[in-house]
């Protein structure tokens, strides 16, 4: 959401979560995507960045990262500010959390908007006990 917003102005250009959907791949390609990102944004040939960007950004979870160190060191090599968001409602996080991994098992991806991918998003469905509880156990060890 916060993205979104700053998004609507032309002298920003915050990217999603690509940088986490590389973790698969290790952090040499997460640090590769995010220095592309810094030094040459022009070669993602994304409608989000023009000549007029002056402030460039990205979102990832730190359980995403492959390396929390090497994302220190990434963003201290570029002087990135920080926004440090976090989610203190744990049921919202865990079911936004269920819903992404069951999304990323059906189409490789953890988000999709909505508005363009309705038909390959999850719908209600119930969740177990047991599942709830592994998925919080899991988010209360990587935070």
């Amino acid at each position: 959401m916060l993205g979104g917003i700053l998004n609507q102005h032309s002298r920003f250009a915050v990217f999603g979560e690509e940088a986490g959907s590389l973790l698969a791949y290790g952090w040499p390609e997460q640090q590769a995507w995010i220095e592309t990102l810094f030094q040459n944004p022009q070669e993602f040939n994304d409608k989000r960045y023009s000549s007029e960007v002056r402030t460039i950004g990205f979102k990832i979870k730190l359980r995403e990262t492959a390396d929390r160190d090497g994302l220190r060191r990434c963003l201290e090599k570029f002087e990135a500010k920080v926004i440090h968001m976090t989610r203190s409602n744990l049921v919202k996080q865990v079911v936004s959390s269920i819903r992404a991994i069951d999304l990323y098992k059906r189409t490789g991806r953890y988000n999709l908007r909505a508005t363009d991918h309705a038909h390959l998003l999850p719908g209600r469905a119930p969740i177990s006990v047991e599942r709830f509880d592994e998925v919080l156990k899991w988010i209360s060890n990587c935070n």
